[in-house]
């Protein structure tokens, strides 16, 4: 069943999923508020794996840390591309 009522409430489809403009907006805001609390987190990732403190933990924890990092530069850019998507 699609959803519609005034003003910009217009039916959007996506594989049978049938989305507001509203609610698609409310997906998008909430997609950028996630890239948000990721980039922030990331941030201080990227700070402490160039401070000095990194150089004293286990090896095994750095590798670990180097790897998470990357994770979280490719779970940042495919929320960016599915911000720009909304």
């Amino acid at each position: 069943m699609r959803e519609t009522n005034s003003s910009t409430h217009y039916p959007i489809s996506f594989t049978g999923n049938t989305k507001t403009i509203d609610e698609m907006e409310n997906f998008k805001e909430r997609l950028i508020e996630e890239k948000a609390q990721l980039s922030e987190k990331h941030e201080k990732l990227v700070a402490f794996i160039a401070s000095e403190s990194f150089k004293k933990i286990d090896p095994v924890q750095m590798t670990l840390l180097n790897i998470q990092e990357k994770a979280m530069q490719t779970y940042s850019q495919c929320l960016l591309e599915r911000i720009v998507r909304c």
